[in-house]
């Protein structure tokens, strides 16, 4: 069968070469698929870009279903049910940035969704954050880590244990989430953490299970690793989902660390891994004295940007440590600083070192941002 002869295929696939993310940065037009429909209707989409320019990708909407579907079957695992109250707390900009009074919030009523605003998470205001939470009582909680994870300290610190009686699970995703602070979450929360690594380029997927074991989800993508520079396996995908634009042996720039369970208790049958190491999620402090843990859309129409790092040491000053190439002129330099001063305020003072390479943690993971003032 045409099946058989697909899979047959993949147990060779070592010979076709590595997709690097300069060869879509550079050719993303000549990766989708040659005789396209005039009838199919493509959908952009970017990645965050904070390690480098976003990258332009095109979808349509039977990858769009696909990739909802695999959502949902992993909300599955976490308890959730169709009709369910879920409580976000993402990236969305829910409420305008200048708002400084709750709420910070807005219903989603099509998802029975409350969705809060990562962006205005202060000392000031957190207590109006879990009020509301507990309120709304939310089956799951979705949430990027240092979002939850900020809730949580403030909940630790104040001996608050979280009041809901509905709540399952806290479900993360697109940063880095260690063992002790799934811990804390559980400790305040009491529920599991779910987290699931994905990308925007719609090529692997990893999700932990009840057990607390990742998976890697096989009928999502082809799974492979290769060794980077620093001796880390480097997660390598081909995606099932998009037919468009299939990017076959892209290589992530994510390492993983492998493990030598076969078998887990949850008696499903993907692979085990042993942990994702994605993306640090750091934050910045606005001039206001907002935490900012959202850095993503910063690098955003900024011509000529490879990498970004962004450090703060003073109130009120950013050092935007920046890897360009050519196209880097004065007009990318000023869409960056109005890119930043939309973000962490008006009166923040930005400036530009433009430099060879930004140094990796001894990890070998990329810091989106360093922040050295005293945690508010």
């Amino acid at each position: 069968s045409k099946k058989t002869e697909f899979y047959k295929g993949l147990s060779s696939i070592d010979v076709i070469p590595y997709v690097e993310k300069q060869h879509i940065r550079e050719n993303n037009l000549k990766f989708l698929v040659k005789d396209l429909s005039k009838k199919t209707r493509l959908y952009k989409n970017k990645t965050g870009g904070t390690t480098g320019t976003p990258l332009e990708l095109y979808q349509d909407i039977d990858a769009i279903c696909f990739e909802q579907a695999h959502i949902q079957r992993f909300l599955n695992w976490a308890g959730y049910k169709k009709g369910d109250r879920i409580a976000w707390l993402r990236a969305d900009k829910i409420v305008p940035l200048e708002q400084t009074s709750p709420p910070f919030w807005r219903r989603n009523y099509a998802d029975n969704m409350l969705m809060f605003s990562a962006y205005h998470l202060t000392g000031d205001n957190i207590a109006s954050y879990l009020c509301k939470l507990e309120q709304f009582d939310p089956v799951i909680i979705q949430a990027y880590p240092s979002s939850i994870l900020y809730i949580a300290r403030y909940m630790k610190a104040n001996g608050i244990l979280y009041k809901g009686r509905e709540l399952k699970s806290v479900v993360t995703s697109s940063e880095t989430i260690s063992v002790e602070d799934k811990q804390l979450i559980f400790d305040v929360f009491g529920v599991k953490v779910f987290d699931w690594y994905g990308n925007s380029e719609r090529n692997v997927a990893i999700g932990t299970c009840e057990q607390g074991n990742y998976h890697v989800i096989s009928d999502y993508g082809y799974f492979e690793t290769r060794l980077n520079e620093l001796g880390q396996n480097e997660i390598v995908g081909t995606g099932f989902g998009n037919k468009v634009m299939p990017l076959i042996r892209y290589c992530t720039g994510d390492t993983i660390e492998l493990s030598d369970k076969k078998v887990c208790p949850c008696g499903r049958s993907f692979p085990i891994v042993e942990k994702v190491n994605g993306r640090i999620g750091d934050f910045l402090i606005g001039d206001n004295g907002n935490k900012v843990f959202i850095l993503n859309h910063i690098p955003k129409d900024v011509q000529g940007l490879l990498e970004l790092q962004l450090v703060q040491e003073q109130h009120s000053l950013i050092e935007a440590r920046c890897v360009v190439n050519n196209a880097f002129d004065k007009s990318s330099e000023h869409t960056l600083i109005e890119n930043i001063k939309k973000y962490l305020g008006k009166g923040t003072s930005v400036t530009i070192q433009v430099i060879d390479k930004i140094p990796r943690t001894k990890n070998g993971k990329f810091r989106q941002s360093i922040c050295t003032l005293q945690s508010i």
